[in-house]
């Protein structure tokens, strides 16, 4: 089974008073007006994405550690106090790729299927008990992103038990770091 999370966020305003609402027209389909807070002086926003291998589920982390052999970048175990008070109801175990986040996208999953692909096995084992997940992250202009997998990319995440999510998040010059 190969499964595709798809998250987008917008900072929107009300549509454009050109393009009034039309009887029979939805909503979603006509135009918008971008939130500018500032004048644009500052250079063109730069895209910011990056990409990191996560298994969650029930348990200990170090049950994850042991089976793929390789050193992860965070984790957590079901049961262990959040830092804010309470308890993880999951167990979370990550991998990055090792790439700055501005690299392109593809270059972070290219990585992390090099990485994970010496350990086939094991991720076919993980993968019935535990969810993996290729997380991918995008900072955006206010327009004109997609992403594309290629084929080969496709085929080797279902063959490992891999799904993916994308959380893009379209932002303004003002709202970002880099």
């Amino acid at each position: 089974m190969f499964v595709f999370h798809l998250r987008v966020a917008c900072r929107l305003t009300r549509r454009s008073k050109s393009f009034p609402l039309v009887a029979g027209r939805r909503e979603s389909a006509l135009p918008f007006t971008l939130v500018v807070s500032h004048p644009m002086s500052s250079p063109s926003l730069t895209n910011r994405e990056y990409a990191y291998f996560r298994v969650t589920g029930p348990g200990r982390h170090e049950v994850i550690t042991e089976k793929l052999s390789l050193a992860p970048a965070e984790t957590w175990s079901e049961g262990d106090t959040r830092p804010r008070g309470g308890t993880y109801q999951f167990m979370h175990w990550t991998l990055s790729s090792g790439h700055d986040d501005k690299e392109l996208l593809e270059r972070h999953i290219e990585s992390l299927l090099a990485i994970l692909g010496t350990r086939s096995q094991a991720l076919r084992e993980l993968s019935v008990d535990f969810e993996l997940t290729i997380q991918c992250v995008g900072y955006y202009p206010t327009s004109g992103h997609g992403a594309h997998l290629g084929r080969d990319v496709v085929r080797t995440a279902a063959q490992f038990g891999l799904s993916f999510d994308f959380d893009f998040y379209y932002v303004g010059d003002s709202d970002h770091d880099g």
